[in-house]
């Protein structure tokens, strides 16, 4: 495991929405730079396709472990994957299609060793430093897999994926229209593009103010599409989750975060 590395968290505005934000990031697969999209809501990091990567292309079934391997996925192996002060050994990742709309993925395969300080406030992500001293919460989700936080409003609570490759809040149209209180559902219309390149457009709603583990959040924009296929009610998206900074440490599986 690396020790103490400290690497550039910049949140930036997503081009295709301006409700959308996302973290972009400079790396270099096997000697080919690439331009990244953090994303903790995916396991297999992904790649462009570019010759000198689509040369390593290797058939390989859907993981059973992850699921990922699913929706045609080409999958390379990268000697190295590089950001910044950090590599990352031996990953097998997927090969985006020519012309792919999504941007390639950094994902818990590269996270999950580490423990993480998302220091949104400060612009930065430290790796494996000292831990906070105040206490740490449960993390119930392995390091194989997208975190998972309990989202709370009064007497309901919600296990949301933390998933800093949602570029807006998203909220399962049932489970919102079952919860007025909390999900307002507007009668204006957003679009958007999913890792596996499919565009959908879907109703917009505000999310009343929530509590996380010590932040109350203020009133956030949301998409409510109908999320019924993946058996997820909600993904917290980065504006949500870049107004507090996070300590996730994914292998001891504990977490706490922290108001600016």
């Amino acid at each position: 495991m690396t020790s103490g590395l400290t690497l550039p968290l910049p949140v930036v505005p997503d081009p295709s929405s301006p409700r959308a934000r996302q973290v972009l990031l400079d790396a270099v697969a096997d000697d080919v730079p690439i331009r990244m999209l953090l994303d903790t809501g995916t396991y297999r990091s992904s790649v462009p396709h570019r010759d000198a990567l689509a040369g390593r292309l290797r058939p390989e079934g859907p993981d059973p472990n992850t699921g990922a391997g699913q929706h045609d996925e080409r999958l390379v192996r990268l000697e190295t994957l590089q950001w910044g002060s950090l590599t990352a050994r031996g990953l097998t990742v997927s090969l985006q299609a020519p012309g792919w709309p999504h941007p390639p993925l950094l994902g818990m395969d590269v996270l999950g060793p580490h423990a993480c300080h998302f220091r949104f406030t400060e612009g930065v992500l430290e790796l494996d430093g000292p831990a906070p001293t105040d206490a740490l919460l449960p993390l119930p989700t392995p390091s194989n897999k997208s975190p998972a936080v309990p989202v709370h409003w009064g007497n309901t609570t919600v296990d949301a994926v933390w998933d800093t490759g949602a570029g807006i809040t998203i909220v399962d149209r049932t489970w919102a229209e079952s919860h007025p209180e909390i999900v307002t559902i507007t009668h204006e219309f957003g679009t958007g593009t999913d890792v596996y390149g499919n565009t959908g457009r879907n109703p917009k709603g505000r999310l009343a103010p929530c509590r996380i583990g010590n932040v109350t959040f203020p009133e956030q924009d949301c998409g409510v599409p109908d999320l019924s296929s993946l058996n997820i009610t909600m993904f917290l998206g980065l504006p949500l989750i870049s107004h507090a900074d996070w300590y996730m440490d994914f292998p001891r599986r504990h977490w706490r975060n922290s108001a600016p």
